[in-house]
């Protein structure tokens, strides 16, 4: 599978906001972010987008990726996914691909959010189920 043709497809967010903070609270919003850019906050909200993906890993097959869809590695076990969102910290991403759906979600560890790529009517609204589950945001 072609992953630039994955990153056409409509991208949706998980976060921990509801709505895409207006421009004259940015400031109130990167004090936010900074906050939970923290080693202790991002430890929680790593563990947050770890869950979503060990539970979505049980309705689809997923594969992970650490060097920005080069190489994929299937079967992961939740030990080994939620060693992968501990480990995704600065400049480092995450790709999980459900081929099958031709959905795929990434997470840099610099952000507060994570990306969906997908049209599978299904993949998305599981998605969105599985966000909520963790006290997260599907938009």
């Amino acid at each position: 599978m072609d992953i630039d043709e994955l990153f056409e497809k409509p991208c949706h967010v998980i976060d921990v906001m509801p709505q895409v903070v207006s421009a004259d609270l940015t400031q109130e919003f990167s004090q936010l972010e900074s906050f939970l850019l923290a080693p202790e906050q991002l430890c929680i909200l790593r563990r947050k987008f770890a869950n979503i993906i060990m539970k979505l890993g049980c309705y689809f097959r997923l594969s992970a990726s650490t060097d920005c869809g080069e190489t994929f590695t299937g079967g992961l076990t939740p030990a080994q996914t939620q060693a992968l969102f501990e480990q995704c910290v600065g400049a480092k991403c995450l790709y999980i691909l459900a081929e099958q759906q031709s959905s795929l979600i990434t997470a840099d560890g610099c952000d507060i959010y994570m990306s969906v790529y997908s049209e599978s009517g299904r993949f998305i609204s599981l998605v969105r189920e599985l966000a909520a589950s963790e006290d997260l945001f599907f938009r």
